[in-house]
């Protein structure tokens, strides 16, 4: 139910979520005017708690996901989540640290996008991954990892100084623009093989992110209203991410499964789902129907004794056998009275 909430408020293709995003938008827009030091906080915990629900996306449904790109680029969203704490954590004016300079929260922004453009770029040109899920999960983390200590421990490159942003700051956000507009185009460049809707949403995510980033390039002081600007148009260009990939790992394939449910329920003959030890994870109609009992009491128990030959025991039973093989090329009559057949 929440998760369902969540996927729900953060996609922005209805009308109920423009009211969302727009209310969102004004209430941070208020924040900042009286309040800019909290306007950052409150934008940096949205901007990575959308940024982990992309991850929690990625990694819970692996078995929809074509392609190991797909997940670094979820593994990778986790820990630029974690980073952009970081960066919120040590803004001058924070509590937290003993900062009288802005260099160590600038470092920990620019390599988190740096690394975020990086991991888009991947799954643009389908990078393939010969890693498993674990493996990726650390190699984003060492990376992460890496950035945070050279944050902490590196005062240079300098990037702001008394006269606002340095050439290195600005060449770097010209860095992770040009890396953006690569991904867009490839991502054009295989525009065929996309929908309609989700090129759109993604060409739209990706333009959105780099003019972000270019209004991070303009801005002289955190109270600029292009800072503000840039963290907007940086929240708007993660929600459309997160709406790009809930649509290809999660609604269209649950979609496509709940057609073939509904073709299921529409079988006449009683018709299970099984798992390898037998026990019952689905039944239609008309298998309830057979045994006159509902079909929430037949989950989770054992195939054998509800529709197998009670004379012989379960490990003797070659259908049951065949299940736990996961033969599926043997057709086997069963029989059940009264006079009720059915094939497995």
């Amino acid at each position: 139910m929440t998760n369902s909430l969540i996927r729900h408020l953060f996609r922005i293709n209805s009308i109920e979520n423009w009211v969302f995003w727009t209310l969102s938008l004004t209430i941070l827009w208020l924040t900042f005017q009286f309040n800019p030091l909290l306007f950052h906080v409150l934008v940096e915990l949205l901007s990575s708690f959308i940024g982990l629900q992309i991850f929690l996306t990625m990694w819970h449904n692996k078995r929809f996901i074509n392609g190991t790109f797909f997940l670094f680029l979820g593994c990778s969203y986790f820990w630029v989540s974690l980073l952009g704490i970081a960066h919120m954590l040590t803004m001058k004016g924070m509590s937290f640290f003993i900062l009288d300079h802005a260099q160590v929260t600038l470092h920990f922004w620019i390599y988190a996008r740096l690394f975020e453009a990086f991991a888009l770029f991947l799954v643009s040109i389908r990078f393939p991954l010969i890693l498993t899920k674990n493996q990726i999960f650390l190699v984003t983390g060492a990376i992460a990892i890496t950035i945070f200590w050279l944050a902490v421990n590196y005062q240079s490159p300098i990037l702001i100084d008394l006269n606002g942003l340095t050439k290195t700051k600005i060449n770097l956000e010209f860095l992770v623009i040009v890396i953006l507009a690569l991904a867009l185009i490839n991502f054009i460049k295989r525009k065929n093989q996309l929908s309609i809707t989700l090129f759109n949403n993604l060409s739209a995510a990706l333009f959105i992110a780099i003019l972000a980033e270019y209004t991070f390039t303009r801005y002289s002081q955190f109270l600029d209203n292009t800072f503000a600007a840039g963290h907007f148009l940086r929240l708007i260009s993660l929600a459309l991410i997160y709406d790009v990939f809930v649509k290809k790992l999660i609604d269209k394939p649950y979609e496509m499964l709940e057609m073939k449910l509904i073709s299921y329920e529409a079988i006449p003959n009683p018709t299970l789902i099984l798992n390898t030890a037998g026990d019952i994870l689905h039944v239609n109609d008309a298998a309830a129907r057979l045994l006159k009992t509902k079909k929430s009491d037949l989950l989770q128990k054992n195939v054998h004794p509800l529709f197998h030959d009670s004379s012989i025991e379960r490990q003797d039973c070659s259908i049951c056998q065949s299940i736990r093989k996961q033969e599926v090329n043997e057709i086997f009559e069963i029989h059940h009275p009264p006079s009720n057949c059915f094939s497995f």
